[in-house]
């Protein structure tokens, strides 16, 4: 089997192991925690999204502390706890022992969930967009052939199960992304490059985050009000959109998928979930089929936008390998905080709507009208496609066809674009003094700004072409002597703390010293500054 084809069917598996583990969370684990102590399964929850955000942010920040191996025993130790605590507890119906065991369970499966968001990275676009749609078809056989046929499987094989799951997939995952992890650890955070390459990263107040926090908002919202499992019959048909994105999916081959047209058409499955649910609270109508009507659709709607949620993470981590775990681990937390949020705000709105059927049919019905408004609006002009257009390789090559094409596929991966990775890091404390130079922002260079153009004695002659290509790039795009000073150190492939230190700035002015040169200059990367000024020195500062 050829090397892409391989890893496909490695993503593919793992990605539906995760997901008959997340469904047997939800159809086993859950009500039989709930039943005990009602608070544990939001716990659970909670604290899976509050891992991910801190994974999120130590990727962002520190990347180092992100020691893979080490983390992975620690979740599998706490998800043993877990189980052990989960089934003492309900066995001697206790709740502090289900409400202390109640964490890890999520914790585990979200780590894991975010390792297989980067192993999608590592396959080609094409061959993604097949796998995920692909992984939530067998996932959902699966959780039929479980749950949906006859009396289900016992608490204690559903546990066994559980583990085993999300064990065999860290074993699919981990040959896929142990050399780009141990990339990510080593190099610089993408705190850093960010500055220098801002458009390479997604920022945290993206609308794509914000979409998977609401869209997930509204399926936890509605889909709290179906506890039951659905019938056979209606387990297949939530499955039936799923399968027709798959097919759209094999029939695109070689091209992926449209981010937007996907969502477009969860979003009208949802959409139709939730002006279903009214109708499904109506006293008569509750527990027959118009509620399994309404579940189902929500279901399918869920199960359409998880395969954008993965297809997301996988298209915008194979554009900037090096940002791929703060990009998983972001969009899973925004995923789960949403659904965590959805269900506590049913929980709060059937409390207060006690006895009067009609006051929740309202508050169902403006939980679906703000749903439909935020798509009228605020991702009215937006594009997911554009989005991921948007995320500029650090080094400036050509993203088409991510996956094993990925430029360090025989080494590490350049941080800053030129030279090895971390090149430019530097050692000792960095100064944090404001830049109170601003009295130089407003005199733009010119071609005889002094002390830049001379070049000292010693001083090699590509040494000097760089300086004067610098000077006249700065002279061409009108920039200011500080940002020629920036521009200096950035067309030589230094990074923010360089900069920091060597022109004893904050962390700040240099960022806001960088996007007003990027502007300037119409790029949106260090590597295609640095392609701008080797043209000038290629061609002269004449040109």
């Amino acid at each position: 089997m050829r090397g892409g084809a391989m890893r496909s069917v490695q993503a593919c598996l793992a990605l539906t192991l995760l997901l008959t583990a997340s469904a047997i969370m939800s159809a086993c684990l859950f009500p039989a925690m709930a039943a005990v102590s009602p608070l544990a399964r939001d716990v659970s929850t909670v604290a899976g999204a509050a891992f991910a955000l801190v994974v999120a942010v130590a990727a962002q920040r520190r990347p180092a502390l992100l020691r893979e191996r080490a983390i992975t025993l620690a979740m599998f130790a706490l998800l043993v706890l877990s189980m052990v605590l989960l089934g003492v507890g309900v066995g001697r119906w206790s709740p502090v022992l289900v409400l202390a065991g109640s964490p890890f369970g999520g914790m585990a499966l979200i780590w894991f969930s975010v390792l297989a968001g980067v192993a999608l990275t590592r396959i080609e676009r094409w061959r993604c967009a097949i796998v995920v749609p692909l992984a939530l078809v067998l996932s959902g056989l699966a959780r039929i052939a479980l749950f949906g046929v006859g009396e289900g499987i016992g608490l204690p094989a559903a546990m066994v199960l559980y583990v085993s799951c999300i064990g065999g997939a860290y074993l699919l995952i981990i040959p896929l992304i142990e050399q780009l992890l141990g990339a990510i650890a080593a190099g610089e955070p993408p705190l850093v490059l960010d500055v220098t390459n801002p458009s390479s990263y997604l920022p945290a107040t993206s609308v794509v985050y914000v979409t998977a926090f609401l869209f997930q908002l509204a399926n936890g919202y509605a889909l709290g009000q179906h506890d039951q499992a659905l019938p056979l019959s209606e387990s297949l048909v939530a499955l039936a959109p799923v399968g027709v994105v798959l097919v759209w999916a094999v029939s695109r081959r070689g091209r992926g998928l449209s981010c937007d047209g996907l969502e477009r058409g969860a979003a009208l499955v949802v959409i139709a979930g939730l002006l279903l649910t009214p109708i499904a609270l109506m006293a008569g109508v509750g527990d027959g089929s118009w509620r399994y009507a309404a579940a189902a659709l929500l279901h399918s709607g869920s199960d359409c936008f998880t395969v954008l949620l993965y297809y997301l993470i996988a298209s915008v981590g194979a554009r900037n390998p090096l940002g791929a775990l703060v990009t998983s681990a972001t969009m899973l937390a925004a995923d789960w905080l949403g659904m965590v949020s959805g269900v506590l705000l049913m929980g709060a709105c059937r409390a207060l709507a006690v006895g009067d059927p009609l006051l929740m049919m309202v508050m169902t019905a403006f939980v679906a009208f703000v749903f439909i408004a935020c798509h009228l609006t605020v991702l009215a002009r937006f594009s997911f496609d554009g989005a991921i257009a948007s995320v500029v390789p650090l080094d400036g090559r050509d993203p088409e066809g991510e996956g094993p094409g990925l430029p360090w596929a025989g080494g590490l991966p350049c941080a800053s674009g030129v030279g090895g990775l971390g090149a430019g890091r530097t050692q000792g404390a960095l100064s944090t003094k404001c830049d109170g130079q601003t009295s130089q922002e407003a005199d733009p260079v010119s071609l005889d700004a002094g002390g830049g153009s001379v070049a000292l004695e010693g001083v090699e002659a590509g040494e000097e072409r760089l300086e004067a290509a610098c000077v006249a790039v700065a002279a061409a795009y009108g920039l200011t002597t500080r940002e020629l000073d920036v521009l200096r150190l950035l067309a030589r492939g230094r990074t923010s703390p360089v900069i920091q230190e060597r022109l004893v700035v904050s962390h700040n002015a240099v960022k806001s010293h960088v996007r007003h040169i990027y502007a300037k200059m119409g790029v949106h990367s260090q590597q295609q500054l640095i392609d701008v000024v080797e043209a000038r020195k290629e061609t002269g500062t004449a040109s």
